[in-house]
């Protein structure tokens, strides 16, 4: 049996360069998140799987942030 290991996630979404110069910073766009996996790959999958529809075709600028425990 796999032992499951402790990750934690965010998803981030980074602007364009033109909305840089009209001021807009990268949000977060699903908050951070702790989930059970058996590995960093399994856990990378999990948490793309929450990224939301309306960022769906902007995935160049939306990033995982996932950290293992």
């Amino acid at each position: 049996m796999t032992k499951g290991k402790l990750f934690e996630f965010a998803i981030i979404a980074h602007p364009t360069s033109e909305e840089e110069k009209a001021g807009k910073t990268t949000e977060i766009i699903v908050k951070p998140e702790v989930i059970v996996a058996p590995d960093d790959r399994t856990a990378n999958i999990i948490a793309s799987r929450k990224i939301p529809e309306s960022h769906l075709g902007r995935l160049d600028r939306v990033e995982i942030a996932l950290r293992p425990f």
